[in-house]
């Protein structure tokens, strides 16, 4: 099963997955540490593999202008739009999106890039419609190989150094940070 087979399968269930305590820490852990490195007041804000819209609800519910996520997963979509109908939600590619240029003042991708080897279609998308960024790389850690593993996918774990170095031909980076226990890499950027 390819990954976008995967996440449709598990597009009803999918969010219950963090009703388990340590994976719910995680993914606060993740959350926090995203939601303090990027300030969404007022902005037009694109989360690109919007999964269920946790993020997406979370940019509206800071104060974002217009939250949009985009998911290839029809089954995610719907339940992003059951859990956050202030936002506004469509199917597609994340590397080929519908928009002009420009259209949105932040890009947001979490737990997205885990599932490119090369993820350098997506950060070049991601930089033909913002004007500042942010995005998640699992880390190569064993809490990282943990989830690999269990997860099933193919999932491509990179370290800080490799994480910056993957996003500099697209965009400034202007931070790279651990989260998570050291599971994952938040990455924030601007043109």
């Amino acid at each position: 099963m390819g990954i976008r087979g995967f996440f449709e399968a598990w597009s009803g269930s999918y969010e219950r997955t963090f009703s388990i305590p340590f994976l719910r820490w995680l993914e606060r852990s993740e959350r926090e540490k995203a939601s303090a490195a990027l300030v969404v007041g007022g902005k037009r804000v694109l989360d690109l593999g919007c999964g269920y819209g946790k993020y997406s609800g979370l940019w509206k519910a800071r104060g974002a202008a217009l939250a949009v996520g985009l998911d290839f997963s029809p089954g995610m979509v719907a339940r992003a739009k059951a859990r956050s109908p202030d936002c506004h939600f469509l199917v597609g590619d994340a590397s080929r999106t519908p928009f002009k240029d420009g259209s949105f003042d932040a890009v947001t991708c979490m737990g997205v890039a885990n599932y490119y080897r090369d993820p350098g279609p997506l950060l070049g998308e991601m930089r033909r419609l913002g004007r500042e960024f942010l995005l998640t790389f699992p880390q190569r850690s064993l809490l990282g190989r943990i989830y690999s593993f269990i997860s099933g996918a193919e999932i491509h774990l990179r370290d800080k150094k490799e994480a910056a170095e993957l996003c500099r031909p697209y965009f400034r980076v202007l931070g790279t940070e651990e989260c998570a226990l050291g599971l994952t890499l938040v990455v924030r950027g601007a043109r």
